[in-house]
């Protein structure tokens, strides 16, 4: 039977057919190569006539994208439960507060770990290498939600981090996010990077010491230092998009 094609606008408006993406597909049977072209519409007679086009470039592909999917609801844009942002460049998730073991070796706490709870995370793998922030709030993070700086070693006052001798992941990043984060939690720290790591009398190297002899049963969330930015802020200045 004929399929039917429904368009329900947002808000009182007029739409005009304006252009048309044409999709092309490799014949191979295990083939995911795809190709596109755009094309001005033109009416004549009150019919459209595809006129020729041009092949669609990577960026008019996500602008389109980002056209379609804006006005649908927040979470349709999560791949799943932790990730926050998957673009063709970048990818960003979170990890709930939890308790892990962390490591460290440095003369000032010597080499030890302790198995530590940790504040809610949200790590970044792009093109503009790895990095990670904290939050305040226990649940998944949304484009409003506010950063705070990580309190970790070897971790930049941008968050971006420093993985020394560190073993990266390697492959697709959005199949492996517990690889990045097993990476982050499974290396030696072993200083602090940037100006202020967190708030406390005495600094990084006491805070850290008085987490490592005596666990508390949550982070204390009120050592943690704002970046006085968005989850959605980060987004675009790491070359998402951002609304």
């Amino acid at each position: 039977m004929p399929a039917q094609l429904r368009i329900e606008a947002p808000r009182a408006a007029s739409l005009m057919l304006a252009e048309a993406v044409l999709v092309y597909r490799e014949q191979e049977r295990h083939s995911t190569r795809a190709y596109a072209s755009i094309h001005r519409v033109e009416l004549t007679d009150g019919r459209p006539l595809i006129l020729a086009g041009k092949p669609m470039s990577p960026r008019a592909a996500r602008r389109l994208a980002y056209e379609l999917t804006r006005q649908t609801a927040s979470t349709a844009s999560y791949l799943d439960g932790r990730t926050l942002y998957a673009g063709e460049s970048l990818l960003v998730w979170w990890q709930a507060a939890c308790v892990r073991h962390i490591a460290f070796r440095c003369p000032q706490l010597g080499e030890r770990g302790e198995a530590v709870p940790h504040p809610p995370l949200v790590f970044a793998v792009s093109s503009k290498g790895w990095r990670v922030w904290a939050c305040k709030y226990d649940t998944r993070p949304t484009p409003g939600t506010p950063l705070y700086r990580a309190p970790y070693f070897n971790v930049g006052d941008d968050g971006a981090i420093c993985h020394g001798s560190t073993v990266l992941p390697s492959g697709d990043a959005s199949r492996s996010i517990d690889a990045w984060s097993d990476a982050f939690f499974g290396s030696f720290f072993s200083h602090p990077n940037g100006k202020k790591l967190v708030r406390h009398k005495g600094g990084a190297y006491a805070f850290w010491q008085a987490l490592l002899d005596a666990p508390p049963a949550r982070f204390p969330l009120r050592a943690l230092l704002p970046m006085e930015v968005t989850l959605g802020q980060t987004i675009a200045s790491l070359g998402g998009e951002h609304d």
